[in-house]
């Protein structure tokens, strides 16, 4: 309710949490906060999928700043991001995926996602790999620099809804790192060791 966003400064403690008041004088009304990323260079930004409009805020003592989204169909979107690109994903099926790399001036759309799927989660995995889950489609991948995904279903069941993505490194007392991409789906738990 109201501005939608609280914090705490002590790691979620119970009595920590307080509203976040921090808005620039311009905004007006209420906020319904649905989904954050945090890019790499610390720039905190928070979507509101109700309006269509993404607030950003840099560093601790900054103030929250508002850019309404143009030109992306309605849907029903959620915020990612990679390194400090923006990604907008559609779980309605709608609209797809897009991304910003000017924290939402301007909008692109991804290709090599079907028609119609809907993307039910999102990991920058290790900062290399966007992954992608989605309704019954499968599992999507996006390298780095690339704006087309690509499916990587081997070892999936056909028809396998993606409903959470983790990425997980594990490191070892011989200096040795393997990374893992874990996958929580309809027909039970993933892992994949090859990003």
């Amino acid at each position: 309710q109201g501005r939608g966003i609280i914090f705490s400064d002590s790691a979620g403690k119970a009595g920590t949490w307080e509203p976040d008041n921090s808005w620039h004088q311009d905004i007006s009304g209420d906020i319904l906060i649905t989904s954050f990323a945090l890019l790499d260079n610390g720039i905190l930004v928070a979507y509101d999928y109700l309006h269509n409009r993404i607030f950003n805020k840099q560093g601790v003592n900054g103030v929250w700043n508002e850019k309404v989204i143009d030109g992306i169909t309605a849907g029903k979107y959620f915020l990612s991001h990679i390194q400090n690109r923006l990604v907008l994903a559609d779980s309605s099926g709608v609209g797809g995926i897009h991304y910003s790399d000017d924290l939402g001036d301007n909008w692109s759309a991804y290709t090599g996602i079907p028609a119609g799927a809907q993307i039910l989660c999102m990991e920058p995995a290790f900062r290399q790999t966007l992954m992608v889950g989605t309704n019954t489609n499968g599992m999507f991948r996006l390298p780095l620099n690339s704006t087309n995904f690509e499916p990587c279903n081997s070892g999936l069941d056909a028809g396998v809804s993606i409903r959470g993505i983790a990425a997980k490194s594990n490191f070892y007392k011989n200096d040795k790192v393997v990374e893992y991409i874990y996958l929580a789906t309809t027909k039970g738990l993933y892992r994949s060791q090859d990003v």
